[in-house]
Formats: C-alpha cells, structure tokens, sequence
C-alpha cells in the first residue's frame, strides 16, 4: 500500500490505483482508482485519439529525417546495406562497426527529441500528465522470471508467422555501442514514451483496453518493417499488460532488455536469420521442437487468456466508477 497527500490528509490508495491525474486548472473530483469526469458524456482528456497516433508516427518519422540529415552533414556515416551483409568478414566487420557507431548517436537523439516533443504535443492537446508509474513490486523476481518466460514463449509462438514476412534487415551493428543501445538505451526509452507516456495518457482517457491497444499499435508501427511491426506489436500489448498489473515501469524495461539481449546473441551468434526450428532440425531434434512449441503455445494462451479477463475486469470496474460519479452528480444537483 502507498499513500498520497490530498488536503494535508495521508489517504491509502491500493497498488492497483489507476487514477489520472486532473489537468492543471481543473475542479477536485472525488478520489478514487477509476475516477470519472464530472460529465461522462465529455471526457476530462482529449488525448490521444487515433488521430494523435498517426501525428504521433509521422512526428517520429520525421524526427528520424532530420536527425539523419543532421549527423550526414556532420560527417557521420549512414550504414551500408550492400556492405553489412558482405561475404568478405572484414568489410562486413567495418560495416557493423559503423552501423553501431551511426546508431549510437542518431538513437538517443531521436528518442530524446521524440519524448521532449510528445510530452509538449500532449500538453498542448489536453492529456494525463503522469509520467509513469514506479511501484516497487515492478522488482519482484518471481513476477521477472514469469515475464522472461512469456517473452520466450511468445517468440518461439510468432516464429513461423515472422517466417511469412520480409526479414528484418541486419543493421544494428556490433559491438560494446550495439549492445548499449540495444540492451540498456532502447527499453529505457522505448518504455518511457510507448508505457510510461502513452499508455497512461490513453488509459486516463479511454481506459485500461484503450490504453493497451493505443500504446502496443504506436510501438509496433514505429519499428516500420512488416516482421517488426508484428513482433513489436504482440511483445507490445504483453508489456503493455504487464505494466497494467504491476502498475511498474521498472519490470517492463527489464522484460524489454532481456528480449533485446536475447536477439542481440542470437545475431552475435550468426543467427539472425535462423529459425528455432532450422536450428534444432539440422540436428535432428524436431520432435522436441514439437514438444517446445506446444508448451510456449499454452503459455502463450494462458497469457492471452490472463490479458482478456484482466481487461474485461479494469472495464467493469471503469464502468461503475463512471455510473457512481454519475449517481453522485445527480444527487448534488437535486439537493
């Protein structure tokens, strides 16, 4: 349990506390972790609505642009497609080098302009004002070991449907730069703007389902290629709900850099573009693949599972908050 302050008085508010935060200038409403607005019929928040979500990716697109165009004339290297999968280990190796090295620095300045931007776009639209939410238990070991084994199964689960779709394209490079930014710069930012910002905003306007399907739909489009959007969309919603239950940013950019730790062994490794099952067939354990598969499908409907009675519980709850805020208000005005 944690306590706020209101009016000088300490009130408990449970884990599972998921109030917005009023807007500056806005009148007290009763406490409470589903409050209403005053009116249901108008909601307290005008952001983000789908169409601040396509704002919002072109925003990133072009944020990129410029940060390439600025590093370009700065006399920085774009990386070489046609040399980072050359047959020739040491061009490729000078290729990943400065892949790594243009990532490095083009990454954390369009992450940076991207979350100074949403924050000035939200404000100015009239959204939440949270900045994430840090509860502790984010750090429970059980809860990390269960969202490491969800994030592995729900790999092993998309694997032949990623199959179907263009490959990513090897261009993160190599090296103590690739790993920094991949393991440690990505999850830190990427779960601050797509969970910490967004995700709050859209579930203080719209609520818990809102939320989750806003923020993963955001993440998944802005990794631009068909196989990452897919994967960065599922993997969205599943960190999307884990945030949701754990009410912390902390498990979710653990869960984040441990499946980015995961892929970047596996290109270390000469893996990027094997499969699980190319891997254990070439030596001759497909029936153990089977059993593998089986296991990560059950875990991963489980999840499915947890994911949709969760959601369907937060909108119950949602509801009769907004029906009691609704019964209170009528009964002042017949006072």
């Amino acid at each position: 349990m944690k306590f706020r302050k209101s009016h000088r008085e300490e009130v408990p508010v449970s884990m599972d506390d998921t109030a917005p935060s009023a807007p500056e200038g806005a009148a007290p409403a009763a406490s409470g972790p589903n409050d209403a607005p005053a009116d249901p019929a108008a909601p307290r928040y005008k952001f983000p609505t789908w169409f601040d979500l396509l704002a919002l990716v072109g925003l990133f697109v072009v944020i990129q642009l410029v940060v390439a165009f600025v590093l370009l004339l700065a006399g920085a290297r774009m990386p070489d497609a046609a040399a980072l999968g050359s047959a020739d280990e040491t061009v490729a190796a000078r290729a990943h080098a400065a892949a790594a090295q243009f990532n490095f620095y083009a990454y954390p300045l369009t992450m940076g302009l991207m979350i100074g931007l949403t924050l000035i776009y939200r404000r100015l639209r009239g959204g939440n004002r949270r900045l994430g939410r840090y509860a502790v238990r984010g750090l429970n070991p059980a809860l990390i070991l269960w969202g490491m084994l969800l994030m592995a199964a729900t790999n092993v689960v998309l694997e032949p449907l990623l199959q179907l779709l263009p490959e990513i394209p090897d261009f993160y490079g190599r090296g103590w730069r690739a790993l920094l930014l991949t393991v440690v710069m990505a999850p830190l930012a990427e779960e601050f703007l797509c969970r910490g910002i967004l995700l709050d905003a859209a579930r203080a306007k719209g609520g818990a389902a809102y939320g989750l399907l806003f923020s993963a739909l955001f993440f998944g489009v802005i990794h631009f290629y068909p196989a990452a959007v897919v994967n960065a969309f599922v993997m969205g919603l599943l960190l999307g709900f884990i945030y949701i239950r754990s009410n912390s940013l902390y498990i979710v950019v653990i869960l984040h850099a441990f499946n980015n730790a995961l892929a970047m062994l596996l290109l270390t490794l000469g893996y990027a573009h094997t499969t699980l099952y190319e891997l254990m067939s070439a030596h001759g354990l497909k029936m153990l693949y089977t059993v593998v598969y089986g296991v990560s499908l059950g875990i991963f409907l489980v999840a499915g599972y947890m994911v949709w009675k969760t959601i369907a519980r937060l909108r119950e709850q949602e509801q009769a908050a907004a029906e009691a805020q609704e019964s209170g208000r009528i009964s002042v005005l017949l006072r």
